[in-house]
């Protein structure tokens, strides 16, 4: 089905995913048909899918009218018997999955642990009558959430982050699962410094890692280290290895940039400094903005780049600059940021500071509307890098529309 190959884009941030989740298709119908044919996994996977891309809320109206997920497994899918692992293990999934995805989501009706509650008396009932599903992907996603859960009582992995707010640069918080980085404006760095928890609050996650890698589950291992890297006090080895899992084994490499700007609030000596440097400029330049899959992460990576560079020891300011060429394609408050150092900015500057630590923005169809004026043959403000570098096929999309031809005069 198309949205199951769009779920990854959904996640990368592209900003042609369609919003409206009803413009897909009749999604009662479908409920019906794969209810009638017991096959919960294909439901399992259409459902999560749609919950990731659309929202929790948005997908349990188009699926289920007025009910819930609860409603729907109870009334529809109440039939497991005790020796139907398959099934029992679906329902995990679902509710574990969905329970991890309210950690996301900023509007949710039903808090993490709601989904937990459910989940818990057939994870036991499961592990009781399979007691190799112990280790099993459902479960350990399980464990996951609950230990996620866990750890933000009392505040969320935001909260853990407010620090950046107190720094002239611009923190980057997209999702509660994912890790914060920081955009300076000339060389600062704030540093990472979360909570201080005890050791004992890790433990499940380190038990769900050690499983996944027996399993050779690479994305489970991605969200455990992730969780693991976000609480703790000195994180450069899960920072690594996730580097590591990513580029190597998943192919992961927006997965990998992200990891890459969240290192730069943790390494400290000159080695791990210039290690990183080398990391970022390995993904090469990108000389078609307008063809990147994630302009936002694009544009940090190219200050980040400029601010560990040997040569920006003078210029406070330089490092931001360095990311205006993206202009255009950033999005919310990141964008607002740049706008101070983009000659394409508005002329009105706003009145008070925006938030640095903000949700993944609204995706668009089009790019975002830009001040226009006049001018003739510009002369561009954008920082140069390396011209012997490859390109990074990767990193490019050949879906986002060109940018427009340069004339001699030309519209900004």
């Amino acid at each position: 089905m198309n949205l199951m190959g769009i779920a990854e884009r959904s996640r990368a941030g592209m900003k042609e995913l369609p919003r409206d989740l009803v413009n897909w298709g009749h999604w009662k119908s479908v409920y019906q048909e794969l209810q009638a044919g017991g096959r919960i996994w294909d439901f399992r996977d259409l459902f999560t899918t749609s919950c990731a891309c659309f929202g929790i809320k948005i997908t349990e109206e188009q699926f289920f009218g007025s009910g819930t997920i609860f409603e729907a497994l109870e009334d529809d899918w109440n039939n497991i018997e005790v020796d139907d692992e398959s099934t029992m293990l679906a329902v995990v999934d679902i509710l574990a999955t969905t329970a991890l995805l309210s950690i996301r989501q900023a509007e949710v009706e039903t808090p993490c642990e709601a989904y937990l509650s459910r989940a818990s008396p057939l994870v036991e009932t499961t592990i009781s009558a399979f007691p190799s599903c112990a280790k099993s992907r459902p479960i350990l996603r399980f464990m996951i959430a609950q230990s996620s859960a866990s750890l933000r009582k009392g505040g969320t992995s935001h909260s853990a982050f407010n620090y950046l707010e107190n720094f002239l640069g611009f923190g980057a918080y997209q999702t509660e699962v994912d890790l914060p980085y920081y955009v300076p404006v000339g060389k600062e760095n704030p540093g990472w410094a979360p909570p201080d928890l005890p050791k004992s609050s890790f433990e499940p996650l380190e038990m769900a890692l050690a499983a996944s890698k027996e399993l050779k589950d690479y994305q489970t291992q991605a969200l455990c280290l992730k969780e693991l890297a976000l609480w703790s006090q000195e994180p450069s080895e899960f920072f690594e290895e996730l580097a590591r899992l990513q580029a190597e084994s998943q192919k992961d490499m927006e997965g990998y940039l992200a990891t890459c700007l969240s290192r730069y609030l943790v390494e400290k000596n000159e080695d791990a400094k210039e290690k990183l440097l080398k990391d970022l400029i390995g993904f090469g330049t990108w000389p078609a903005t307008s063809n990147l899959i994630s302009p936002d992460k694009a544009c940090a990576r190219d200050i980040i780049q400029q601010a560990l560079s040997p040569s920006n020891q003078i210029s406070y300011a330089r490092s931001a600059k360095a990311g205006v060429r993206h202009y255009r394609w950033l999005t919310g408050p990141f964008r607002q940021f740049m706008g101070v150092f983009s000659e394409r900015a508005p002329r009105e500057r706003p009145t008070r500071r925006a938030s640095h630590v903000y949700q993944r923005p609204t995706l668009q169809s089009t790019p975002p509307p830009v001040a226009r004026r006049t001018v003739a043959k510009p002369q561009p403000s954008v920082v140069q890098f390396e011209e012997n570098q490859e390109s990074n096929p990767i990193g490019s999309s050949q879906e986002r529309p060109p940018p427009p031809q340069q004339e001699k005069e030309r519209e900004y």
